[in-house]
């Protein structure tokens, strides 16, 4: 049981890791496409939220 709980932690920790980089790389550039004028290095969704890269950068080298 213990084994299976540290898998799943691994796991977790790289698909949230995945899902994180690959919004930066594939999703968000698509939404600026959409959006209004946004900051340099940052990423405005459609509900306003900007999301910058150094952000989410440091977000995905917490978890590792």
């Amino acid at each position: 049981m213990l084994l299976v709980n540290s898998l799943y932690n691994i796991f977790n920790q790289i698909f949230i890791g995945w899902a994180l980089m690959s919004f930066l790389i594939f999703i968000a550039p698509i939404l600026n496409l959409f959006g209004s004028t946004y900051a340099h290095h940052s990423y405005t969704l459609d509900y306003g939220y900007t999301i910058g890269i150094d952000k989410c950068v440091e977000i995905i080298s917490e978890l590792y």
